[in-house]
Parts: C-alpha cells; sequence; structure tokens
C-alpha cells in the first residue's frame, strides 16, 4: 500500500528527526522513564530509521512514498485470495479462505490482533513477517516451524515527536482534516487504510484488557509505565537478514520472560509510526532462538494465551491447531515491527 502524496509538512519534518545526531527528545524521554530498559530494534527501526526514512518518508508526492511500498502491519484478520498480493500490500479481503478452511468465522474473542494471511498447505502465516500459530508444548529444541521472517527495515514510518502528534487529529471524526494536512486523497486505499487504523484504535476493549493507540513514542511509553510499572523488558523479532518462506529449527536458549502478564504494542498503517498498544493477563512471552534452512538466524518474540475459554470456538488459531477453547496454551511469534513488553 502506498501513502502517495506526503504532505510537505510531515516530509520536512522527518527530514529534520533523520538529520538529528544527538539524542532524540523522544529517546530522552524513553531513558527519564524507563532508565534500565534497553530499546529493541523495533523502537530504533521506527525512531532513527535510517536509510528506511530516507526511502520512505521523503519525497512528498512520490506516488510510491519515497520509492519504498508501505508496511502492511495489521494484527487483524484478514484473507486474501490469489488475486490480492498481501505482501504487496494490497487491500485486505475479511472473508474465509478456501480449502482448508472454508467457511471460517474469523472472530478473534479474545484475541484481537492476531490475523492470519494463508491457511494454505502446511504454512499458517500471520502478516509479513510470517508468524505460526503453535502449542505451547512446541517451545522445545528441534521443533520444526515452516515460516518467514522479513526484516523490512526499510518499510517503516517513523515516529513524529508528541508535540507534533498531539496538533495531529486521530479521531474517525475528523478523517478530511487529517487527509488534507498530510495530502491523502479521500476515498483512496492509504485513505482507507487510515481510517481502519483509527477505527480500531476508537474500538472498544476486550475482557480484561487495557489498550491505547500510541501516536508518539512517549505516550507508548507512558501507557506501558502505567501498565506494568517502570521496572520493564521490552524484546522484538530480530533477524539477521530478509527471509524466505523456509523450515526454521528451534534452538537451545529458549527464554521464558518473567510473569503472567504482558503488553504488546503492534505497528499499525498509518503515514507516521502509530502503535496498537494492548496489556493482556494470562499470557506467557518466550525468545526463540531458530536457524533457518538456508542459514539465517533469528530470535522471534512470541506470546502464548493461557487461557482461551472465552475465544469463539471457529477461531482461526483453535481450527488450525485442531483444539477446543481452554484446552491448551494458543502461542504465536510476532513480527519485526512489534514490541512485547514483560515486568523485569
Amino acid at each position: 500500500m502506498a501513502f502517495s502524496h506526503l504532505s510537505a509538512f510531515l516530509a520536512v519534518l522527518c527530514m529534520y528527526v533523520m538529520t538529528v545526531d544527538a539524542a532524540l527528545p523522544s529517546e530522552e524521554y524513553w531513558n527519564s522513564v524507563l532508565p534500565a530498559t534497553p530499546m529493541p530494534r523495533a523502537i530504533t527501526n521506527a525512531l532513527r530509521p535510517g536509510q528506511g526514512m530516507t526511502q520512505v518518508m521523503i519525497a512528498a508526492g512520490n506516488t510510491d512514498y519515497g520509492n519504498t511500498k508501505y508496511s502492511i502491519s495489521r494484527q487483524r484478520p484478514a484473507i486474501t485470495d490469489g488475486n490480492t498480493d498481501y505482501g504487496g500490500n494490497k487491500k485486505y479481503i475479511d472473508r474465509a479462505p478456501a480449502d482448508p478452511l472454508k467457511g471460517l468465522k474469523l472472530v478473534a474473542a479474545g484475541n484481537k490482533k492476531y490475523g492470519n494471511s494463508d491457511y494454505g498447505g502446511q504454512t499458517i502465516a500471520v502478516n509479513p513477517p510470517t508468524a505460526l500459530y503453535f502449542l505451547e508444548s512446541d517451545l522445545r529444541p528441534g521443533k520444526v516451524m515452516k515460516m518467514e521472517i522479513n526484516r523490512r527495515e526499510n518499510e517503516v514510518s517513523g515516529f513524529i515527536p508528541r508535540r507534533v502528534a498531539e496538533t495531529m487529529s486521530f479521531a474517525s471524526d475528523k478523517m478530511k482534516e487529517v487527509f488534507s494536512k498530510l495530502g491523502i486523497r479521500p476515498g483512496s486505499e492509504s485513505a482507507e487504510m487510515m481510517a481502519d487504523t483509527v477505527r480500531e484504535c476508537e474500538g472498544a476493549a476486550n475482557a480484561g484488557e487495557v489498550k491505547q493507540c500510541a501516536t508518539s513514542l512517549e505516550s507508548m511509553v507512558d501507557f506501558v509505565a502505567t501498565a506494568l510499572g517502570k521496572k520493564v523488558r521490552a524484546v522484538s523479532t530480530v533477524a539477521d537478514r530478509d527471509g524466505k518462506i523456509q523450515n526454521f529449527v528451534i534452538q537451545k536458549g529458549v527464554e521464558n520472560l518473567s510473569g503472567d502478564e504482558a503488553a504488546v504494542c503492534h505497528k499499525e498503517n498509518y503515514p507516521y509510526a502509530v502503535f496498537f498498544c494492548h496489556a493482556l493477563k494470562g499470557t506467557r512471552s518466550y525468545l526463540v532462538p531458530l536457524a533457518g534452512a538456508d542459514g539465517m538466524k533469528a530470535v522471534a518474540a512470541a506470546v502464548c494465551h493461557v487461557d482461551t475459554s472465552s475465544w469463539n470456538p471457529e477461531h482461526v488459531a483453535l481450527r488450525v491447531l485442531n483444539v477446543k477453547p481452554g484446552a491448551v496454551p494458543v502461542c504465536h511469534f510476532l513480527p519485526e515491527y512489534d514490541v512485547v513488553w514483560t515486568r523485569k
């Protein structure tokens, strides 16, 4: 999806952010509130995108958004068919796929943000970079999982300063104003996806969930500090290079992050960095070392939902894993531009 005709306002702002060598205000705020929490790669990529910022955020009016297609980062049920290029960032098709899950109702009860894009054969994809639903018992050395992990560093939209984000309307009834300011054509695919993001952010939280869409790094830090406190760890999936769909083998050293509560911030579709953050109880988080068949190395962040008893029986994860609600913990990996937060 290309956010074309980006306004000079945002392009100039991002040029300013990119050229500052000293600590950015957002960075200083992180360090003041979370002084003992190193920034994960997902945050540094959005804070100082480097080459990605050059390609993505400069050249207002470029029809391909700086010669780089904007990264799809939805974590909602969204199925593509053979005529839709999900990895190429075309429009979502919210309907059931063909076999093997024909007629599947994509209701993410209790698990709102994890949708699949391909359920054919043995590959179960959840947004680029591909993720996989699996059982917690699968988290053992030697287990083989087929999936895709991509760095996508040049497709990251950057954070804007909080003082600027607070001047930008972020409400469904203000979208015309936003489109005008950012040079987005109303009715375009870009406009529709932006409006989808805002509507999702305005939606009610699920039972037991606390949620907020962070439009700046500072607001993300505030959300996490309120939800989990200031003694936290932030992790994201990292890989040594772009990959392809292949078999990955879990290596020794799977790390169980502390506690049964986590906050997860998911990168959303917007011209600047917006993250859907939600705090969840009844979860266990892991860091999982992986080795690809082609030699690729990665450490993937994974979240396991311990209690799925309230999930719809037709939830895609339950169907894929052939389990009933509440039977076993259901896990999934997170793409590289998402962040998992846990207490230390």
